[in-house]
C-alpha cells in the first residue's frame, strides 16, 4: 500500500534487447522521482516473483498460453519471428539460388531451431552451429555465416540484416507484464508498470513485424 514514489524497483526480463527498451522507459521516471532506485536484470537468469527476487517481470509466454495464476499478468506485444540474411552477403546466401551452399544458424536450443526450420520455406537447408543469444545470432548472420530466424523487433531493427524473399513471418509467443498480487497496489511499482507497458505497446508495429 506504499503510496510514495520512492524506493527500489526491481525489474527482470530475459532479453537484453527488451531490457534496453525498459531501461529507456524507466530512466525518465527515475529522473523525475529521484527517490526511486532501479535494479534491472536482462539475462537468461529466471527471477522468481513468488520469492520476491524481482518486483516486475517481462516474460515470453507461448502464443495462446497464460502466465501462472498466482501472478497478475497483462499481455503487451506479440513475439513474431522472421527469416533474415546479412545485407552484405545476401547475394551469396540467397536460398532461392544457391541451395547447396546455404545453411541455417542454430540457436542454443536445438529443438526450437529444428521446429522453426521444419516449418520454414527452406526446411531442406542444414542447421549449423549453436549460438546462445539473439545478439550472437545477429552478429553471426551479419558476418555471413548463414541464415537466421529472429524476432522482428531484433531483425527488422538491424540495418545489417534484411528479410529473405520468403521470410516466413510467424507469431510464436507474447510478452507479458507480470507482478505478484501482493504488489498490485504499490504506487511506485504501479507507475513503473505503466511506463513499461507504454514503452512496448508504442513499438507494437516493430514487434508485430509490420513493414511498409
Amino acid at each position: 500500500q506504499d503510496a510514495r514514489l520512492e524506493g527500489r524497483v526491481r525489474v527482470t526480463c530475459t532479453d537484453p534487447y527488451v531490457g534496453r527498451i525498459l531501461l529507456s522507459a524507466l530512466a525518465g521516471l527515475c529522473t523525475e522521482h529521484p527517490g526511486l532506485e532501479l535494479e534491472m536484470h536482462a539475462d537468461e537468469a529466471y527471477a522468481d516473483l513468488s520469492k520476491r527476487e524481482a518486483d516486475i517481470a517481462v516474460r515470453a509466454v507461448v502464443a495462446g498460453g497464460t502466465p501462472p495464476e498466482h501472478l497478475i499478468g497483462r499481455r503487451l506485444v506479440p513475439i513474431v519471428v522472421a527469416s533474415y540474411v546479412g545485407v552484405a552477403h545476401a547475394a551469396r546466401l540467397d536460398p532461392e539460388l544457391r541451395w547447396g551452399h546455404v545453411r541455417w544458424l542454430g540457436f542454443d536450443m536445438p529443438k526450437v531451431t529444428e521446429r522453426l526450420v521444419a516449418g520454414s520455406s527452406y526446411s531442406e537447408l542444414p542447421i549449423w552451429g549453436a549460438f546462445e543469444s539473439l545478439e550472437l545470432l545477429s552478429h553471426a548472420a551479419r558476418a555471413g555465416l548463414g541464415l537466421v530466424m529472429l524476432p522482428t523487433y531484433v531483425g527488422d531493427a538491424d540495418r545489417g540484416l534484411q528479410r529473405l524473399a520468403r521470410p516466413d513471418v510467424r507469431h510464436m509467443a507474447d510478452f507479458w507484464l507480470l507482478t505478484h498480487r501482493d504488489l498490485r497496489d504499490n504506487a511506485r511499482l504501479r507507475v513503473a508498470r505503466e511506463q513499461i507497458a507504454a514503452a512496448l505497446t508504442e513499438r507494437l508495429a516493430l514487434f508485430r513485424g509490420d513493414v511498409e
